[in-house]
């Protein structure tokens, strides 16, 4: 019994080790709305940015587009998208202003962000995998048609967005960008991000490890105290 209770007790630097490696989590990414939300909360306010009114400052979109102009905010009341009529596109009154297979986007910030996401919306030609977020060499593709937003009538909204695990993996530039092997036209939605704060509350790594070796080894003490007795 005696050595069964010093082997859990030796076993339990390297299990808490693990916990503190965790607590350092890189990029996360999401392809639902649900979990994006869930993983980003606790870290402040989200903004959300609908194209219904003027978008916030502090950020721009750059894009390479087939028409050769840069993204903007546009109006057609006849497409469907998560809020309004309003929603970043390409002016290409051909495509009803949407940017089509091929165009790719950048939206850079001013500040660094601890979570950004967004709606990319599409037709029932598009499926998993045509769509593509990245930050630097950390790529997320869209998800299956059944797990996007609908209207029921042929349009679909994929959720797309990532979080930063730790203060250290802020951002402030993200690329959306679409396959070109065939046509089909979407446009964005519903952009929303969470600017870095203050560094993380969670103990560093190294430190965490120390402290909690140090409450393994006071641990073992205890037990050869209590064996004395």
């Amino acid at each position: 019994m005696k050595h069964k209770a010093l082997r859990s007790w030796a076993i339990l630097p390297a299990l808490l080790l693990g916990l503190a490696g965790a607590a350092n989590a890189a990029l996360v990414g999401s392809t639902s709305l649900v979990s994006f939300n869930a993983a980003s909360a606790g870290l402040g306010s989200q903004t959300l940015v609908d194209f219904e009114a003027a978008p916030p400052g502090g950020f721009s979109v750059s894009g390479s587009t087939a028409v050769g102009l840069a993204p903007s905010v546009r109006n057609q009341a006849g497409l469907w998208n998560p809020s309004g009529t309003h929603f970043l596109g390409v002016d290409d009154a051909g495509n009803l202003d949407q940017f089509s297979s091929g165009d790719t986007m950048t939206f850079t910030f001013s500040s660094a962000l601890r979570a950004f996401g967004l709606y990319v919306v599409a037709g029932g030609d598009v499926i998993e995998g045509d769509l593509t977020l990245s930050i630097g060499s950390t790529v997320l593709s869209n998800g299956p048609q059944s797990g996007a937003m609908t209207d029921g009538f042929g349009s679909y909204a994929y959720f797309m967005g990532f979080v930063a695990g730790d203060a250290g993996d802020a951002f402030n530039s993200i690329t959306l960008k679409s396959k070109g092997d065939f046509f089909f036209v979407f446009d964005v939605d519903d952009l929303r991000f969470t600017p870095a704060g203050k560094a993380s509350d969670v103990p560093e790594p190294q430190a965490l490890s120390l402290a909690l070796l140090a409450a393994c080894a006071a641990g073992v003490a205890s037990r050869r105290k209590a064996a004395r007795r």
